[in-house]
This record gives C-alpha cells, structure tokens and sequence, in this order.
C-alpha cells in the first residue's frame, strides 16, 4: 500500500466583524499575527494562509505596530504570507455579479502590491454559491476552487460547470475548513480520526489538512516538532507542510479525468448547513446594499464616464468600493453578527451615500450643470434650483418609458408644470405631490445660504438614448389637470384594472386577454422561534393576516392613477417565555399600501410603508399564482436562474442537519406562473402552497439572537448564543415592487427589472460638455457596468438568453478579460456569457 501525503496548510478564518465588533477583533488579530509572524520567521511554520481575503491583511497593517508591519511586508513579499485572490470573502447571493468581479479585481491588485496573490479560489465558509462563479475565477485566470459549503456529492474532488458552461477544478472540504488538531493536547489521535474522516472520500493518497479556524492562532508549542513527532510514529502516512496553490497542482496531476461534475448553483446542505434564512435577517441592510451598489455602478461611474473631469477620482472611487465591499462580508451583510457591527454597517451605507454624492457634483460641474464658486460670474448661479435639469441615461441602451424624480424650483407653490425640450417640445408632467422646503448651498468661496421653495414629485414620459443625456426647463403654469380624490376602490390604465378587497388585498384584471388575478398582496404575519441563519416556525404556532382599517383613497389623473389604503396587522407581541407558542399580548402593526398605474405601461407598482411592532415572527407579502408551480425563476449574478419549487418543511431534524432549503435569493424579481415581482432589496422568496401555489417575498424576520440550538429547523448551532434586541427589526420600513402579468423569456425578465434598478435620473442643470454617446443596440444583454479606465469605456455585458446575441454597439470595441488583457474579438455573446470590451473614451 502506499504512502498517503497529507499536506498541512496553516491558517486562520478572519471574520473581520461577527460576535464581536470589527475593532475588538482587529486588536485580537494583531495576537494572532504576533505568534503567525514569530513561527515563520523561525521556520516553524513554512508558510502560513491569511484566509483568501487581502482585507484582513490591510486591517492589520493599518493597526500594528512598525516593528511588526516590516516583518509583515517581508513575509508577504516572500510568499510565505499567503495574500488573496479576494478583498474580502463576501456572500455571493447578496450581492450584485459587478461586486464580486470588483472584490476580485481590487483582491488582486492589493494583494500584488504587497507581495504575493494566491491564484486560488478560496471559498471556505460562503453559504452556499452562485451558478457563474467557475467563469468569475476563469475569467481571473484561476483554475481551480475550494469549498464547503453547498455541495452534496461523496467525494472531495470534481469539476464544477458553471451557468455559461465553465468548468473548474472542485476540491470540496468534506469536514469543512475549521479543523485545529495540532492546537490540541491528543493532537495524534485527533489527526488520525480526521484522516480516517477525509479518506473514505478522496480520491488519491494526496490529502489536506486546513491547519485552524475561526480567529485561531497557532498553539505555543512548536507545530514542527509536532509534525516530525506524528511522523515518527505514522509509518502510512506523512504530514509535510505546505500552500494551497502548491498541494493543488499536485492534486489536479493525479486525480482522474472521469470526475463527478456538478452544476450551476450550489446551495444543498446534506453536508453542512447553508443558513439560507439570513437571505431576510435585517432586511434593512439588504436594501441599503443595492442602493449602495446600484448607485455606484449605475449612476456615479456612468455618470464620470460620460463627463470630462479634469482630475478623475480614481483613488476616491476606488476607497468608496472598497468601504462598499467590507460590507459583502458573509457575517456583515448576512446580518447574522452582533448589533454594534450591524450599527457600524449603516453608519458606512451612510458614508458611502455621501462619497457617491460628491463624485456625482465633480462629474455635475465638470460639465458646467453646477458651479460652486460666486466669483466665477459666467457660470450657473450656485444657488440656482431645477428650473433647468437634464434626465441621464446611464444604461446603453436606449430608453423609453415613465421617469420619476423630485425637483426643487423656488417660491411659492405652482398650480401647475410643464417642461420645455431644447426642440421646443413641451411636456406636461403629472405633479403627484408638492411640498413646501428648502434648499441648501455652500459655495467654496462665499457664505452658505438656504433658498426656501417647493419640493414637487414629477413623472412624465420620454425616450432618452444609450449613456446620453436630455435637457429639460420647468415652466410654472397657472392652471393643469389635477388629480382627482375620490374613494372608489378601484383604478385602471388600458391595460390594467385593480380593484381593492376588504381583506387588504387586491384583484387585477389583464384587459388585453381578461385573465384574473385575485387575493394579491397579501400580507401576513406567522411566528418565528428561530435565529439570525435560520427560520423556524413555533410549535404552536400562529398566522395573523392584515386587514384594511377606514377608507381607501383614489386619485386619478388622465395618465396616471394611484390608490392607497391604510391597513393593519393584529399579531402577537412575541413569543412565550417556552418559545413555543405566543406570548399572552398582542400588538398593532400597520402601514399604508399605495398601488400606482401609468398610462400605456404593463406594469403595476406597489409602495408600502410597514410599522413593525411585533417581535419573533416573520412578515411575507403573498401573490397567488393561480396555478401549481413546478419552478420559479430569479436573477442571480449574472444569470437567471430556474429552481424546483420546495415547499417548506416543518419537520423536526437530527443533530447537525438542517431543514431542507424553502427560501431562495432573488437579486431583482422573482417569476412564476403568469407572474413577474420585481423588487428593490427584497431578496428572499418561497413558494407557499395555498388553494394554488403563491409566491412570498419576506418583509422582515423579526429575531433576537445571532444563535440558538433550541428550534426545530437546524440540528446545532451556528455561531455563539448571543442576544441580538435590534435584530426585531422594530420602527418604520420602506418596500418598493412592481409587479407584471405574462410569462416571459429570461431577458424580457431581465428587461423588466432594470427598468426599476438601472433607470435614467435626473441631474441639475445643462450642458454641451458631454462625452460621445455610446449605444448599446441589443436589448436583450444586460449591462452590468460602464466605467472609465486606463483612458478608455469599459462596458460589461452578459447574455441572459438562450441563443447566442449579436453585439451591436455604435462604437469600435476590443474584448478583454476580467484582468484586461486582450481576448479574441467576438461580435456575438454566448448564452449566460459574461464579456468585458473596451471602447474609445
């Protein structure tokens, strides 16, 4: 028999933020690295893995001191400090696919510039993956990837397809990552029952030992004489010390050919548990994360692209992505770590909104649209309001529908706008709500001031092209066509009609085929007993259901209608002392539900406005289907994805297993049946089984601990039982959704959903100053992101259709990977094929 190598890699995991604050744990990991550096430096430790994410390593050099950052950098610069190939090791499904390209990207050249970068995809401890991660590592030249979570197969290596057909060498940590036997006193028994474990599912003598865990530092003995001792009495088997990357390319020369191939998305948990509730855990920060992304990639990059500014803010933006991509991190956006961390988190959205800001008025007075200096007299007055603004179209493709936007004009209310195109062309725009305000200035070179005035909600139609811009000037009219109240509850456009229920929901009727839809929007509210990974319901448990409360109210314009009804959920306070059945009080939750039309548009948007006063439950809105469902549809990263419908199991499980997956993510809409909702930061969906199937997205999970191991869905616990209060989720939220009728193909979906996230704004002021437009002429890509770089467009683009589509662009381009070198030119894009081109800027 021969000899078996286990290859020792010495590591820690590093959850920069989780059961304890990002800070505490940044002091702790300054000790760990004491002893990390000391044990390389006298070759006790060969080489040692910082976790496959560079901003652990950027924490500590920030922090420590001198003396330790020069041994630090001369470890990293000798590759015995293993950096990379990620920023940080984000969550994969609450965040967008540009994101992850990001992480990687910034990963990479970071980790570059201090040393040494691990061209290994490691994912230890992600919960659970995306279909298109083999062609994001492919498209960075890394071949090969190492996971945990996710997979069901029974053995260690196999090849993994991605969505677009990329295939990536797979090794799958059978017994997870965290293993520290030689941290303890029986360290030989220990290794010998770990090998024994890890055997019985590898395929060569070839094997691997992840030397740590979760914030862990070598124990104090030496962890060489260790090996050697082990060594001394294991005649089968021998331990060596080793990286990744090297105990890899060993492996991948010996396994077969004919491996196990599994594909597209990998959230089975047989194996090891995927926490799939955290899709909902503090739903708040969900949202603030779309924005935060949307706004960067959507509006301020698109917008510095177009604009001729002098001084380009590649640092500013490059320090906004990486404060964005701090918050990717699983334990951080997940919303399952302690409430200080998540506090910090808002505290960063918050910042983040403020940067993208001011890279947006460096674009705005690039172009002349603003003007921050009373001195310079021939430019706009600092203090000037909307009466002249322009409406960008940051996506290249061209655009033709109802824009939204809120603009200031001073003195006193007008009775009526109209809006006047450079052609002459006059629009009257729908005024939805006016209010008395302010606005506030501050020139660089003079006093700041506040200008009182009107705020006024608009919307009106336009065609706007591809990644260009069109102006417009308010007028203010004496008269215009009002919006009529009344409390008829019901509203229709040539399309549509939506007709409310007493039980606070709502029928719609599809003019055009005079097919029905009723009960939806539904909101209902059941008991939750669960933690911050995982919902469970109460063993007793108990549904409540809202109901409207007083009239509903119409208001009707001749394009554009809007009906709102104030509704309210009677719901117990909380659970029992017991934690299973409700607690003896109730309480009233409620909120206001507006349903909006527009003229010529199939599309139904849905504002709600929720006051949570309940603790321990879990709040859904539900959309009968009217028909069994077999799947549902939903767009993940870069790829729309079609998942079996699982229906929700209320089993008791065993020890360290979990309750079988019912809740799916949804980066933008869920489809199913006739149905289409398309969300803003509403990630988690389920199919729920009624007198037909209906789809429920979930509002909120109201819990108050980050662990607990008394419920009936996960068979241990997932972190420390620690108490979470903020978790409940308590006080006011904010959803938006929109909702079409008719099944449709993956990009019209698609299509659908970037009308709400990829939608033209509105910026002050006007120019002549804009860049060339560039067009994108095939609707059915996806753009996922336009950018200046190295002195030329970059445009992302990927393929959510079945066919192969033509690349139509009104400019030259050339085809380069994610790191920018040079591809073979394409004029066609594959199905779920991700392409980067580079264009004239």
């Amino acid at each position: 028999m021969s000899k078996k190598i286990c290859s020792v890699v010495f590591q820690t995991h590093w959850d920069r933020e989780w059961y304890l604050p990002f800070e505490t744990f940044r002091a702790r990991l300054i000790r760990v690295m004491e002893r990390v550096v000391d044990a390389l430096e006298k070759h006790e430790l060969e080489s040692f893995l910082f976790d496959g994410q560079v901003v652990a390593a950027e924490d500590l050099l920030e922090a420590c001191e001198p003396e330790l950052a020069e041994k630090l950098h001369r470890l990293m610069q000798a590759g015995r400090l293993v950096l990379g190939p990620w920023y940080v090791m984000a969550d994969e499904f609450l965040c967008s696919g540009e994101s992850l390209i990001r992480n990687l990207e910034i990963g990479r050249k970071l980790a570059n510039s201090l040393g040494n970068y691990q061209k290994v995809g490691y994912l230890p401890d992600t919960f659970g993956h995306i279909g298109q991660m083999p062609q994001l590592l492919t498209g960075f030249d890394i071949n090969n990837i190492v996971l945990w979570r996710g997979i069901d197969v029974n053995q260690s290596e196999l090849r993994w397809k991605g969505a677009d057909g990329s295939e990536i060498f797979t090794l799958f940590l059978t017994e997870g990552y965290y293993q520290h036997p030689l941290n303890t006193d029986d360290f030989a028994t220990n290794i010998d029952v770990y090998l024994n474990k890890i055997t019985e599912r590898a395929t060569t003598d070839n094997l691997l030992l992840t030397q740590g865990g979760d914030h862990l530092r070598p124990a104090n003995d030496n962890m060489a004489e260790r090996i050697a001792e082990f060594n001394h009495t294991h005649k089968d088997v021998e331990l060596k010390q080793s990286d990744l990357a090297t105990y890899l390319t060993t492996l991948q020369s010996e396994v077969s050919n004919d491996l196990p191939v599994v594909k597209g998305e990998l959230r089975g948990n047989d194996r090891a548990f995927v926490l799939p509730d955290v899709l909902s855990t503090r739903r708040y920060l969900k949202q603030m994360n779309q924005e935060a992304e949307d706004t960067l990639t959507r509006k301020v990059e698109p917008l510095l692209a177009m604009s001729p500014v002098e001084h380009y803010p590649t640092r500013f933006l490059e320090q906004s992505w990486k404060t964005l991509l701090t918050q990717h991190a699983h334990d951080s956006i997940c919303g399952c770590s302690v409430d200080e961390v998540h506090r910090e988190m808002v505290t960063r959205y918050e910042k983040l909104a403020q940067r993208s800001q001011a890279m947006m008025d460096m674009a705005l007075l690039s172009l002349g649209c603003t003007n921050d200096e009373m001195s310079a007299s021939n430019e706009v007055n600092p203090f000037a309001d909307h009466t002249q603004f322009s409406i960008f179209n940051p996506n290249p493709k061209d655009f033709n529908g109802w824009v939204t936007e809120r603009v200031f004009l001073k003195g006193e209310e007008a009775f009526g706008l109209k809006l006047v195109l450079e052609n002459d062309e006059v629009i009257e725009p729908v005024i939805i709500k006016a209010e008395p305000g302010f606005s506030f200035t501050s020139p660089i070179d003079d006093f700041p001031d506040r200008i009182e005035g009107v705020w006024y909600n608009i919307a009106f139609q336009t065609e706007i092209e591809g990644l260009s811009f069109k102006a417009f000037t308010i007028e203010k009219l004496a008269t215009s066509e009002p919006l009529v109240t009344s409390t008829i509850r019901t509203i229709a456009n040539d399309i549509y009609r939506v007709d409310w229920h007493e039980d606070a929901t709502f029928i719609v009727t599809d003019l055009r085929t005079q097919q029905v839809f009723d009960g939806l929007g539904r909101i209902e509210s059941s008991l939750d007993c669960g933690d911050s990974y995982n919902f469970a319901p109460a063993m007793n448990d108990r549904f409540s259901i809202a109901r409207t409360v007083g009239e509903v109210q119409t208001r009707n314009h001749s394009n554009y209608s809007e009906m709102s009804a104030n509704i309210e959920l009677v719901q117990p306070a909380s659970l029992s002392n017991d934690r299973r059945s409700a607690s003896g009080d109730n309480v009233t939750s409620f909120g206001v539900l507006t349903i909006k039309l527009y003229q010529d548009s199939d599309f139904i948007d849905i504002d709600l406005k929720w006051h949570n006063q309940a603790k321990d439950h879990r709040l859904s809105i539900h959309f009968p289907t009217g028909v069994t469902l077999t799947e549902t549809q939903a767009d993940s990263a870069f790829e729309v994805v079609s998942r079996p419908v699982v229906y929700q199991d209320n089993q008791q499980v065993l020890a360290n297993k979990e309750a079988k997956v019912s809740v799916n993510p949804s980066q933008s809409f869920v489809a199913g049946g006739d149905l289409q909702i398309t969300h803003a930061g509403v990630p988690e969906y389920r199919v729920v089984k009624g007198r037909s199937d209906e789809i429920a997205l979930t509002l909120l999970r109201s819990v108050g601990w980050l662990s607990r191991r008394d419920f009936s869905t996960r068979g241990n616990g997932a972190g420390p039982d620690l108490p979470t209060p903020e978790a409940q989720c308590l006080g006011e939220h904010q959803y938006q959704l929109r909702l079409h009728l008719g099944q449709e193909s993956p990009e019209v979906q698609c299509q659908r959903a970037e009308q709400v996230r990829y939608a033209p704004f509105m910026v002050k002021g006007h120019s002549d100053k804009w860049c060339k437009p560039v067009r994108l002429d095939n609707a059915s890509l996806q753009v996922s992101c336009v950018r200046r770089i190295k002195g030329e467009l970059e445009m992302r683009v990927w393929n959510p259709s079945a066919q192969s589509q033509p690349i139509v662009i009104s400019e030259q381009y050339r085809v380069v990977n994610f790191i920018g070198e040079e591809q073979a030119y394409q004029s066609n894009i594959e199905p779920n094929q991700i392409l980067t081109l580079r264009l004239p800027a």
